[in-house]
């Protein structure tokens, strides 16, 4: 029985640690510089050879290759930023 109640405490203490952790991470990104996400201004323009091309980039490749990002709610969820 003593053995069954030590793993227990074993265990409980594991998870309270890592819960711990977990909610520490969620903060560092607010007050550490280089983990703060921003969109830069748009300083230039792409010339695109047709319109198809640039809807398709649009669609394709902005949301993670432009500046004009638009994040999604679990990015401000550590570890999965």
């Amino acid at each position: 029985m003593s053995r069954l109640l030590q793993n227990r405490k074993l265990i409980l203490g594991a998870l309270s640690v890592l819960l711990i952790g977990f909610i520490a991470i969620q903060f560092v990104d607010r007050f550490v510089e280089k983990f703060q996400r921003s969109n830069p201004p748009v300083i230039a323009s792409v010339v695109w050879d047709s319109p198809e091309t640039e809807q398709l980039v649009r669609t394709a490749c902005y949301d993670c290759h432009s500046n004009e990002t638009v994040w999604p709610w679990y990015a401000s969820v550590a570890p999965v930023s």
